[in-house]
């Protein structure tokens, strides 16, 4: 196992590097930032002194290394348009991502695996079938659609919950809902599935014609055999949530990074874009080297420090 992490480890830098340097070639190529800071009437002169102030004389490859000594340590510079730090300014809005996207994780969760479960062990059921209905619509609704017919019902007709804004409590509901509903579809279907396939093996008839309790034999057995694809899924769900914040966050007003990504885009501000991209990514690094130590947990047969 000590082998294949090492391994691992290894592929995630390397795709780190690769990540990094796209982002940086694209941006490279997209537009010159210092004419959006400068006013107007500025002359060729200050132009000039704050293009060589910020290094944006140097070659490419001179500024790209320049950038990737620097994000080693964490230090993505200043932002364009903000001037303050990056690391900070994404902090301060990061901790809103990650609550939206947990918050929207654990609805998916609570709501899916259940529902996937109950709709295989009631296979061709009356049950089966509405929320089979259920999984076609959450894959079938567009995200931005469903967040607007939410603020719609809920928060102008009923006046219920709130349209948008920052919140621990009823802020928070509308926002997470919309975003966790495509996942909750795709991990209910696929628990679904999966309990299918396990609940036709041999070693699931065994102890039920041992005289084994039926729910004893679904989830002391069945389930844990059926969790793999449905953990790979769950882990990779999660980093679909943090990537997909940008729409919801940007319908319901919520302060996070999808919206501060936009903005800096929009601005030309390379050192905001440049770390978040940076930063998502290793994060969905990490959660895939997380799961691929949880499969042996779940498989004893997985041996991965002989391949």
């Amino acid at each position: 196992m000590g082998t294949y992490i090492i391994k691992r480890l290894v592929h995630s830098v390397i795709v780190l590097f690769g990540i990094t340097l796209f982002v940086f070639l694209l941006l490279y190529f997209s537009g010159d930032p210092v004419r959006l800071l400068l006013p107007m009437d500025a002359t060729a002169e200050q132009y000039n002194a704050m293009k060589q102030a910020m290094g944006f004389n140097d070659p490419f490859f001179v500024q790209y290394l320049r950038f990737l000594d620097k994000a080693v340590h964490l230090d993505f510079g200043i932002s364009l348009r903000n001037q303050v730090p990056v690391f900070g300014l994404i902090a301060s809005y990061f901790k809103n991502t990650l609550l939206l996207a947990t918050a929207a994780f654990i609805i998916a969760l609570i709501v899916a695996i259940p529902s996937g479960i109950l709709s295989a062990i009631k296979r061709n059921s009356i049950l089966d079938f509405i929320i089979s209905i259920f999984v076609v619509l959450g894959q079938a609704m567009p995200l931005y659609w469903l967040g607007l017919m939410l603020i719609l019902i809920f928060s102008v007709d009923l006046r219920w919950l709130p349209s948008g804004g920052f919140g621990y409590s009823t802020n928070l509901i509308l926002p997470a809902i919309t975003l966790g509903v495509f996942s909750m579809s795709r991990i209910a279907r696929m628990s679904r599935s999966s309990m299918l396939e396990v609940l036709n093996q041999d070693f699931i008839r065994t102890p039920r014609s041992q005289g084994l309790a039926e729910a004893q034999v679904n989830f002391k057995y069945a389930l844990k055999a059926a969790a793999i694809p449905i953990v790979t899924l769950i882990g990779t769900e999660y980093c679909i949530l943090l990537e997909g914040t940008v729409v919801t966050e940007t319908i319901f007003s919520w302060p996070g990074v999808g919206q501060l990504v936009v903005q800096a885009a929009y601005a030309r501000d390379y050192p905001v874009v440049q770390a978040v991209v940076i930063l998502i990514t290793a994060i969905i690094v990490f959660f895939n080297l997380a799961i691929d130590i949880i499969y042996t947990y779940l498989d004893p047969r997985i041996k991965y420090g002989k391949l």
